[in-house]
């Protein structure tokens, strides 16, 4: 017997279709109408949750536009405040754009990040060279530096590593949690 899901408000519940392989994509481009209790439920093109995008193309390219996104208007928001306070410091503002934007673009890395990871082969295009030239165009922009400065060098007087790091920092904290504890990955609340 196949227990079946309780939902308490069938008019908050959506559903996607993934579209990433053959059969998937055949599934999600039926006009497919799912039913509980009597009411439709609502088939959505994009899910947020938690914070972070899902579509249904079922790669973290979509995930990850989204992240940038969102790391842009923090940092919209961030030299709108400072420049607002008349706040200089450049310290203070490196520490800030790490608590603030790149905490924002890496949210949620241990879901997208292997699908970043993974294609280091071929960086130029790959979503990890984006994050990273968005956090690295931030960096030049404080330091009041040339964009065709070297990346070396950046990171060098910057003291600041890629963002791909954070990145793969993020993945790694999450794949050890659930080696110290295989049973409680496996486990549903």
């Amino acid at each position: 017997m196949v227990p079946t899901p309780r939902l308490s408000n069938v008019g908050k519940t959506k559903w996607l279709a993934l579209k990433g392989r053959k059969r998937y994509r055949e599934l999600a481009n039926r006009e497919r109408v799912i039913q509980y209790g009597g009411a439709d439920v609502e088939r959505v093109e994009r899910f947020k949750y938690m914070g972070l995008e899902f579509s249904g193309s079922a790669i973290v390219r979509d995930m990850v536009h989204a992240r940038m996104a969102e790391a842009r208007k923090a940092w919209g928001k961030l030299v709108g405040s400072l420049t607002s306070l008349g706040w200089r410091d450049r310290a203070t503002w490196l520490v800030l754009l790490d608590a603030y934007v790149r905490s924002v673009l890496t949210f949620g890395a241990p879901v997208w990040g292997m699908g970043v990871l993974q294609r280091q082969h071929d960086m130029v295009g790959t979503d990890a060279w984006r994050v990273d030239a968005l956090y690295r165009r931030y960096l030049k922009q404080i330091c009041g530096l040339p964009r065709e400065l070297s990346t070396d060098v950046l990171h060098v007087l910057t003291c600041r590593f890629p963002a791909r790091f954070a990145v793969g920092k993020a993945v790694w904290r999450y794949w050890d949690s659930l080696t110290a504890h295989p049973r409680a990955a496996g486990e549903v609340g």
